[in-house]
Parts: C-alpha cells; sequence; structure tokens
C-alpha cells in the first residue's frame, strides 16, 4: 500500500496495480502480507504538512490488505515502520497489531 500511484495521482486509497503486484509476489512464494502498517504516517498518505488520511482510511487499507492475506491463506504481518530520528513522526509500538500474529509466525516456521 506504500507504493499506491492511485492516492499519489488520483487520491484513490485502493491501487490496483499494488494488487497485482501482492498477487505476483505471492505467486512467486511469498508467504506473507504486511497488512498492519502506519500507512497515515508514510508515503505516499504522509508528507511534510502531515497525514493525507485519516485513521479510519489507514483502518481500510489495513482491513484489504488483510482481506487479500486470508483469501490467499498467507500469513499476516506488521510493523510501525519505526526508524528513529529519520522518521519522526512515528513512535515504537503505537499501532496495534494482534498478538496472535506472532503465534501464526511462530507456527509458520514449521
Amino acid at each position: 500500500g506504500a507504493y499506491n500511484e492511485t492516492f499519489t495521482k488520483q487520491r484513490r486509497l485502493i491501487d490496483p496495480d499494488v494488487d497485482e503486484a501482492i498477487r505476483v509476489c505471492l505467486e512467486a512464494g511469498v508467504r506473507g502480507i504486511e497488512v498492519y502498517y502506519t500507512y497515515d504516517k508514510n508515503r505516499p498518505f504522509h508528507d511534510r504538512t502531515g497525514s493525507l488520511i485519516t485513521t479510519e482510511e489507514r483502518d481500510i487499507l489495513i482491513a484489504h490488505y488483510g482481506g487479500i492475506a486470508r483469501a490467499c491463506g498467507v500469513l499476516a504481518t506488521g510493523g510501525t515502520d519505526f526508524h528513529g530520528s529519520n522518521k519522526p513522526q512515528i513512535e515504537v509500538g503505537e499501532l496495534d497489531i494482534p498478538a496472535g500474529l506472532l503465534e501464526e509466525l511462530r507456527e509458520s516456521r514449521g
């Protein structure tokens, strides 16, 4: 979702090209999708002026990518994308990520 050219050009949250890229990656053997992410604090949904989307719109993106993960039977993962002073708008642990995802990752190891 962070590579959404449709939002950059047309302000649409869901980019069919991103969904297609996910499909290609899954066909190549990728076993998970980063679903939980601070979209509202990262490009293209954030710029020097702040967030360009609401937390509700962020949650729509999370639900969308979570739906793809469930439909394709792959793992959902998540992270805040904290990078310290390089991204001062993001704090460690500010995004609620279901604890059950960790157990699913552990189980997937085999």
